[in-house]
């Protein structure tokens, strides 16, 4: 293994045990404000209704997640994008330039719920107003995420290893790398239910002070 993936398994080492600390923080957010989950939960039930009844557009919808979160990555990381194709049952977004971060940009659909952020990020202005419809669009997306997830992973014994975003590093990186990360963005979204994103990252970054 390349000494560039063994620093950052030792980094991803760190960060889980952060999180694993961090977790009954995070789990005390959620029992304290129990009532404000529930549109969430709502919401995740609906978008898994939406899904069966509408079942001829949901690959694309699912695809769509896929590639916005690649699209999104590559923005974030400075790359040019030269096309992005989304279809029912696969897409692709081709991009160039830098190659800082690839590793982000090709793992960031399996841990990155883009739609939930779209939500965070833009319905703050009106969650305190609307706290109802925020957290049910939150937990239709963040429902999204995770069927997409399903979706690409297929199964327990194939576990997302047909995918070229995942094996085309070592295995035992890519899987840490999206352990890591789809906890770390749980969190944030659930987290967010309570307050907003900016608030969710201060709180993490204040759980991060207290172990030390």
């Amino acid at each position: 293994m390349k000494r560039k993936y063994i620093i950052w398994l030792l980094f991803l080492l760190v960060f889980f045990i952060f999180l694993i600390a961090s977790f009954n923080d995070v789990f005390e957010v959620v029992v304290k404000n129990h009532s404000r989950y529930q549109w969430f939960v709502v919401g995740g039930i609906l978008m898994v209704i939406l899904c069966l009844v509408f079942r001829g557009n949901r690959d694309i919808i699912i695809t769509s997640h896929h590639e916005v979160a690649h699209f999104v990555a590559s923005l974030f990381t400075g790359k040019e994008i030269y096309q992005m194709k989304i279809g029912k049952q696969e897409g692709s977004v081709v991009s160039g330039g830098n190659k800082f971060m690839v590793e982000m940009v090709a793992l960031a659909p399996y841990c990155l719920p883009i739609y939930a952020y779209v939500i965070m990020l833009f319905g703050s202005a009106w969650a305190r107003d609307m706290l109802w419809l925020y957290s049910l669009l939150l937990g239709m997306c963040y429902t999204c995420h995770l069927i997409s997830i399903k979706k690409d992973f297929q199964s327990l014994k194939i576990m997302g290893r047909h995918q070229d975003d995942i094996n085309r590093y070592p295995l035992i990186f890519s899987y840490t790398y999206i352990l890591c990360f789809w906890l770390f963005n749980t969190y944030i979204v659930l987290i967010s239910v309570r307050s907003d994103v900016f608030k969710a990252f201060k709180f993490m970054f204040d759980c991060l002070v207290d172990l030390f």
